[in-house]
């Protein structure tokens, strides 16, 4: 059975062969090349995909997405879709899930016109799974004293934070995703709840 990761990472690269290696993303400055030399970094680049985390290795990172956009384009989309290293694709559920979904929409969002999907029940409960374990640590910069709680349209609930003042994100598991992880002007969210909640939300700069 094909993983949420692997349909993902495949179709975001049956996107890259559409769009071509100039085409917009989410990602700011970066265009799809960019994008697809980060991933095969990450990937494939053990000392480079340390240092997209760990600021002392970053010149590793630097250095190799440089050698990647070097490639012509049918081969470094082709590096993308071999997906990671043979020792870490044992775990390539657990830490390639959000990443191939958010950068899959980095790039159908890239130049402000593509709409949300609306047949991907199955990855959005996946997503949905994924939040539950992980969002906790996405709310960190979320100013003590304030809570917060996902909805989902199905009335489905995860409390984030729990505080006295809670703002509600109120979306689809794949538009929270979206937003948790820095896509806050293209997500497709309603913040409600307490106003200085709402507006501590609005102010904090999730992501990476």
């Amino acid at each position: 059975m094909t993983s949420v990761a692997q349909r993902e990472r495949h179709a975001l690269c049956e996107l890259f062969e559409l769009v071509g290696p100039e085409a917009p993303t989410l990602c700011e400055g970066w265009t799809t090349r960019d994008l697809a030399a980060h991933l095969v970094v990450r990937d494939r680049n053990l000392l480079g995909g340390t240092g997209i985390v760990i600021g002392a290795f970053e010149s590793f990172t630097e250095k190799g997405m440089e050698r990647e956009e070097t490639r012509p384009w049918a081969e470094l989309v082709e590096r993308v879709r071999s997906g990671p290293m043979w020792f870490t694709q044992p775990m390539d559920s657990l830490i390639n899930t959000v990443e191939y979904f958010v950068h899959h929409e980095d790039v159908r969002r890239g130049d402000g016109r593509g709409e949300p999907r609306t047949d991907i029940d199955d990855i959005e409960d996946e997503l949905w799974r994924r939040l539950r374990g992980a969002a906790r640590l996405m709310v960190r910069r979320v100013p003590k004293g304030i809570g917060v709680e996902l909805v989902r349209p199905t009335g489905e609930r995860i409390v984030l934070r729990n505080a006295g003042l809670m703002a509600q994100l109120v979306g689809t598991p794949g538009e929270a995703t979206l937003f948790l992880n820095g896509r806050k002007r293209a997500a497709r969210v309603q913040l409600e709840g307490d106003e200085p909640a709402v507006a501590a939300v609005q102010h904090t700069e999730f992501g990476v």
